[in-house]
């Protein structure tokens, strides 16, 4: 079993594969920028709308 993965991965086609959990570059590369996008928008919005911080902010009264 340790051999067919290594061959997998050497093999260049292996990078096109469409398997959950496959981890290559393309697959992690695309996660990260859609982590990204997802932090940038979130920070945008609350950039824009002070109205949403303020939901945000801890219910808890500091001592």
């Amino acid at each position: 079993m340790l051999g067919t993965a290594l061959a997998a991965t050497v093999h260049p086609d292996w990078l096109l594969v469409a398997a959950p959990h496959s981890r290559t570059t393309f697959s992690i590369l695309g996660n990260t920028g859609v982590a990204l996008l997802a932090v940038v928008t979130c920070v945008q919005v609350t950039a824009r709308m002070p109205r949403l911080t303020r939901l945000a902010t801890p219910s808890v009264p500091s001592a």
